[in-house]
Order: C-alpha cells, then structure tokens, then sequence
C-alpha cells in the first residue's frame, strides 16, 4: 500500500511538470502562429506584384479567415479525438499550405494577368 502511494505521488508530480511546461510552450506556438508579420509584405505582393486592388485584397482575405472560422468546430472535434497537440500541428500545417497554395495559385483569383482568360496589360 505504502508502494502504491508513492508510484501515485509520483506520477503526480511528473503530471504537474508537464503540464507546467505546456504552457509556455503554448504561449510560444500561439505567439509564432498569431504574429502575422507577412501580412504587410502579403499586401505589398498582391498589390505591386499580383496587380491586385486593395478591395480585391481584402475581398480575398476575407474569405481565407472566414473559412478559418467555419473550419474551428471541426478542428475542435479533431482534437478531442486525437489530441489538442496532434489538432495544432496539423492546423499550422494546413494553415501554412494554404497560404503557400494561395501565394502561387495562377488562377483569377491570385492573378490580374490572367483576368477570366481575358489577357491585360499593366
């Protein structure tokens, strides 16, 4: 019995450790995630280089964060099958596609150039 206490006491205590060390760590990964230091150089690329206006600019990112908000719940549920380190790491990963699929995307909607097929001079 007094063995038992002690492996509980134990196992405890490691619990405490590493929780107490998840949240920095936390606090480091929402800091990198949420810092969004590309965004000014985003603006300046879709406008100088992509041709974009700055309603169109805001028109696109206003889709790719309401989507971001619509897919929350489902991330929510991936984390409560599978784990909340396993759901964040898999969020930036898709985060992070998504921003490299949208930056080289040729279509309409990353391209003046090629404006619905109709070709355009600047």
């Amino acid at each position: 019995m007094v063995g038992a206490q002690h492996t509980d006491r134990d196992a405890g205590r490691r619990m405490q450790q590493a929780l107490a060390r998840n949240i920095p760590l936390f606090f480091v990964f929402r800091l990198l995630r949420d810092a969004h230091l590309w965004i000014p150089v985003w603006v300046v690329y879709l406008t100088v280089e992509q041709g974009f206006t700055l309603t169109e600019v805001t028109a696109a990112d206003g889709l790719f964060f309401l989507a971001i908000s619509v897919l929350e719940v489902p991330t929510g549920a991936v984390a409560d099958r599978w784990g909340r380190r396993r759901s964040l790491a898999l969020g930036a990963l898709c985060f992070a596609g998504a921003l490299v699929v949208f930056a080289y995307a040729t279509s309409r909607c990353c391209s003046r150039r090629s404006r619905c097929g109709r070709s355009r001079t600047r």
